[in-house]
């Protein structure tokens, strides 16, 4: 009934002198709230506050209390006219349930003893579950996993001691719905459960799933939670790309309901089972870490591994899919090194149980690969991946869902490793595979499309990042939903693409709530708020509100030296960032002062060689150039050079970074002519390896313009200059500050010839 209606019911019952009383409304919807405005209750609530049992100010913590005996009082008087207590109403309903069954010599019904059994255990099942959204389709998809094991000889007769009996179907034949939809009848009829017509969900009265839970013994408890997670988890082994997502994720208010209903014990107990209670677990951790619910995930990972540690030769098998999933919930929660040593370890026991060459196996060493690129080892991610790669592809086939995921690998380590291009190939292939073998929708054709955006970008291809950004970000949208930890990644993604083409507002815009739902949704110390908080302080400074991102910036180092560590690389990175930001507010000896710290830590804790070191090098140099100390600048440029042809090799993006950077150092030296050689070979390195009109390549145009025009070559400097700005403009836009730099620029070339 309606909210004010049953205020007023509720004070009337009750006899309060004054039903418009504001000070007696207030009180009497909390209680009306509590019981969710269900009549018989309410009225059942005003006889007791009536008789003075209770009153209005404490009724509610009498409910939360001692919901079973506050309704077992039998206190409503006759004149009201209702002849039961409020449990004993839904009893009564139980009972001519029961006597609806056809074994009932007075009953002249259809209903079998069946069907009436059948659908008051759905009904104790629905309790365990959550009160509202139940999807019946659980019970199919169930039945249908359960006939596939039974075919494969995989179902176990612990699990056939679990099933409901509306479930108990012969696997010979096809699905018949006709039992379930009877039994949800039978139990709509009686008004104890709601079906919704458009969404076909059930919900339970709040008061209604209260009285089915507090009427069963502990026995019948125990039985009807392992009937529940039991259909949870059998319901989730749905194939690849059909709805499974989507569907795990509506599982979620059910999984959490059961996992608070009864001790953890029960799910972890030694004996009967407990094979069959791991790989639940199994399931439940994938729907968790899927959909950013890293810590519950965590939670009851650990306690299953302690379980598999104890009995772990029974148990190989799923202690091997119990470490695989902790080593990815691991690199969610941002400890990246204990990704990697539970990766190992996976992979050694793939090794021992499988062999090298199954599919487990070359999953094992991919996931292990991409570990390796998280913490810098970028060379051995990539030679690892290859080699995967080529194996899957010969035992799989090219088609195959895994090797479409190590594919996804292979690319992230070519542009790991700077090879773009072959990245761009790669994915552009295993997006069209996966397009056409899976539902558009599938997940992982959403990180193929982010993947490939990614690589667009790197190489300068800005427009078709965008789009594909775009396009993702709304269809993380409608498949996760607004606040699903990877839809904010596509946030973030996508306030990239706006920097890249200039669209600086929108993309400060898309930043800012960007962070705002990473720190309501994950917490404001979650690796990837930080990561929000980078990003939003890289939006300020290209607004030139400088200030600000000096204070995320600081804001944002502090955290990650707390959560991550001082060695960690983001905090490194973080390093860097404040150093970038102390300069553009000219404290240029504070900068120069981080830059050297940095560069010091990443060289003790990533080595000399790690691309990181070289990054910090390049950035270290350019502190020495704007204090004027030029001969130190060139003397690290030429070093970061030699290093980056030796490590990343001589057509690595960021090698061709170094030679730019060397080149300008040349130039502050006046050593012109060195300067001129340099940066041709740099542009046509960049034309070869990043295309004409990458930023990049345009970039060295307006450098090799501005030598040319040194040594007097003013004609080749013009025609230069004017192909850097007409490409710009078509790339990058008319108002793109490098556009705007080289027209400028181009102006005062004009000038001087003219």
């Amino acid at each position: 009934m309606a909210l004010d209606d049953a205020i007023t019911l509720l004070l009337r019952v009750s006899e309060e002198e004054d039903v418009r009383n504001e000070s007696l409304r207030k009180l009497a919807k909390r209680v009306v709230e509590t019981l969710g405005c269900l009549a018989l209750a309410i009225v059942h609530a005003g006889a007791l506050i009536k008789q003075k049992l209770y009153d209005l100010e404490d009724y509610c913590e009498a409910y939360s209390r001692n919901r079973q005996r506050l309704f077992g009082h039998q206190t409503i008087p006759a004149q009201i006219g209702y002849k039961y207590m409020v449990y004993t109403t839904w009893e009564v309903s139980v009972e001519m349930i029961r006597k609806l069954s056809s074994n009932n010599p007075t009953n002249s019904s259809c209903w079998s003893s069946k069907n009436v059994e059948s659908a008051l255990d759905l009904l104790n099942i629905f309790s365990v579950l959550h009160m509202d959204n139940i999807p019946v389709e659980i019970l199919e998809r169930a039945w249908k996993q359960w006939k596939i094991e039974s075919s494969g000889g995989k179902l176990t007769d612990w699990t056939k001691s679990h099933q409901p009996r509306v479930l108990c179907q012969d696997y010979a034949g096809d699905w018949d719905p006709l039992p379930v939809r009877e039994a949800v009848l039978l139990l709509s009829s009686f008004s104890l459960i709601h079906i919704n017509d458009s969404s076909h969900h059930i919900s339970l009265h709040p008061l209604v799933h209260a009285w089915v839970r507090d009427r069963l013994t502990q026995s019948e408890r125990a039985g009807c939670w392992i009937t529940a997670v039991s259909i949870l988890s059998a319901s989730l082994g749905v194939p690849a790309g059909d709805g499974g997502y989507q569907h795990g994720r509506s599982l979620i208010p059910h999984i959490n309901s059961c996992l608070e209903f009864i001790d953890y014990g029960l799910l972890f107990a030694e004996g009967a089972g407990t094979i069959e209670r791991l790989q639940m677990v199994g399931k439940f951790v994938v729907v968790y870490r899927s959909n950013g619910n890293y810590t519950k995930a965590f939670e009851i990972l650990i306690k299953a591994l302690e379980l598999c540690k104890k009995t772990y030769a029974a148990h190989e098998e799923i202690s091997l899919q119990l470490e695989r999933e902790l080593a990815k919930v691991y690199d969610r929660l941002g400890t990246y090194s204990k990704a990697v040593d539970h990766q190992e370890r996976v992979l050694q026991i793939s090794l021992k149980l499988l062999g090298k060459e199954h599919p487990t196996t070359l999953d094992a060493k991919s996931w292990l690969a991409f570990f390796y690129n998280q913490i810098g080892r970028d060379s051995e991610a990539l030679e690892m991946q290859k080699n995967v790669f080529h194996t899957s592809e010969r035992v799989l086939g090219d088609k195959h869902y895994d090797t479409l995921g190590i594919m996804q690998g292979l690319a992230i380590s070519y542009s790991k490793s700077g090879q773009y291009q072959a990245a761009i190939k790669l994915q552009e292939r295993e997006l069209h595979l996966r397009k056409n073998l899976f539902h558009y929708e599938d997940y992982a054709i959403l990180v193929s499309m982010i993947n490939l955006a990614s690589f667009y970008s790197r190489m300068g291809r800005y427009k078709e990042s965008l789009k594909l950004n775009e396009e993702t970000l709304q269809l993380r949208k409608k498949i996760l939903g607004d606040e699903h930890p990877d839809t904010l990644r596509s946030m973030n993604n996508l306030a990239f693409s706006y920097q890249k083409l200039n669209r600086t507002q929108e993309a400060l815009e898309l930043n800012e709530e960007t962070l705002q739902l990473s720190k309501k949704i994950l917490g404001n110390e979650h690796p990837r708020t930080l990561d929000s908080m980078h990003n939003l302080a890289s939006s300020y400074q290209d607004l030139n509100r400088t200030q600000e991102a000096l204070e995320l910036n600081e804001e944002t180092l502090q955290l990650r030296k707390r959560i991550l560590g001082d060695e960690h690389p983001n905090t490194l990175v973080s390093m860097s960032n404040l150093a970038l930001s102390y300069q553009d507010l000219n404290r240029t000896q504070e900068a120069l002062g981080l830059d050297e710290e940095t560069l010091q830590l990443s060289k003790n804790i990533l080595g000399d060689e790690h691309p990181y070191t070289l990054v910090f090098m390049n950035n270290l140099a350019s502190s020495y150039q704007k204090l004027n100390r030029t001969q130190e600048a060139l003397e690290l440029d030429e070093e970061t050079l030699q290093l980056s042809k030796k490590i990343l090799g001589d057509e690595h993006p960021n090698t061709l970074v170094s030679m730019s950077n060397l080149a300008l150092s040349y130039q502050y030296l006046n050593q012109t002519q060195e300067a001129l050689e340099l940066n041709e070979e740099t542009l046509q390195l960049r034309k070869k390896i990043l295309g004409d009109e990458h930023p990049d390549t345009l970039l060295s145009m307006s450098n090799t313009a501005r030598c040319y025009d040194k040594v007097g070559r003013n004609e080749e400097a013009l025609g230069l200059l004017t192909e850097a700005m007409d490409a710009s403009r078509r790339t990058l836009g008319e108002e793109h500050p490098n556009t705007i730099c080289y027209a400028s620029n181009l102006d005062i070339l004009k000038g001087r010839s003219s």
